[in-house]
């Protein structure tokens, strides 16, 4: 019995996906309401634990002070480097003044 409820389900999902693709190009709306649910996430972040300057354990549960501490401590690993490039008022011109072209 469950096998063929299994079997059952698994038909009429198909065949309303393979109904939404032929109509995608046609309704475009529906496969993105069909889309939408199965792909929206509601990330959030835990509770984090940080040590202040006293040393003491605090736990973080605000989102803004969350997302400060993230950024403070991704600060410290990740740095911008800036390339001014090469130094090019060290290089000297060359003059060639003798040259023939044949």
């Amino acid at each position: 019995m469950r096998n063929k409820v299994k079997n059952e389900v698994h038909k009429i999902r198909q065949f309303k996906q393979e109904s939404i693709a032929r109509l995608t190009k046609s309704n475009p709306k529906h496969f993105w309401e069909y889309i939408k649910p199965k792909s929206s996430r509601n990330i959030n972040v835990g509770e984090l634990k940080t040590i202040v300057a006293n040393g003491k354990e605090i736990w973080i549960t605000e989102d803004q002070d969350k997302a400060n501490e993230l950024a403070f401590f991704c600060g410290d690993i990740f740095t911008v480097e800036v390339d001014e490039g090469p130094d090019v008022s060290l290089q000297k011109a060359t003059v060639c003044d003798n040259i023939d072209l044949t």
